[in-house]
């Protein structure tokens, strides 16, 4: 996988039908699902409704979770270092982001947080305001706003190439 932060940090390698997640501290391991298999088995709808969000979210954390249960607590400067082709489509719509440190863009958690409150309200019936994501952007997102959330990382750092 790419060079991480030199902080705490995991790195999520957010693969089409698989994925792997090394935190520094604990190793590498395999998840067994990937953006285009969350999309295909939770995000069935065009547009994607609420009750498929709400899917994608329970699929998510019960692979999650788990993971990050005999980690340490993360330090006040934790990454999430992300790579998933899917996740390009969003950076439009996180902003300029935090800062630049060695090839990767930093975004604080609130800029993920507020694009996937802005998805959210699309899947529950809201106008759009030019937010048109595919269902691999939807599924990418739905994966690195829970694993920030669950695994207590403040930021998320993205390929700046």
């Amino acid at each position: 996988m790419r060079d991480a932060p030199t902080h705490d940090w995991a790195v999520l390698a957010l693969g089409e039908e698989a994925s792997k997640v090394a935190r520094q501290t604990a190793g590498e391991q395999a998840l067994v699902w990937g953006y285009a298999s969350i999309a295909r088995q939770c995000l069935r709808h065009t547009p994607v409704r609420d009750g498929d969000v709400e899917q994608a979210i329970a699929v998510v954390e019960d692979f999650i979770m788990p993971l990050a249960r005999p980690w340490p607590r993360p330090v006040v400067a934790s990454t999430l270092a992300c790579i998933s082709p899917p996740l390009r489509l969003l950076l439009p719509h996180l902003g300029s982001g935090v800062a630049e440190v060695a090839g990767w863009r930093l975004y604080h958690t609130d800029a993920v947080e507020t694009l996937f409150n802005r998805f959210a309200d699309i899947a529950m019936g809201g106008p759009a305001r030019g937010l048109d994501l595919s269902a691999y952007a939807v599924g990418s997102l739905i994966v690195v706003r829970e694993c920030l959330h669950h695994w207590g990382m403040q930021t998320l750092a993205l390929p700046a190439d």
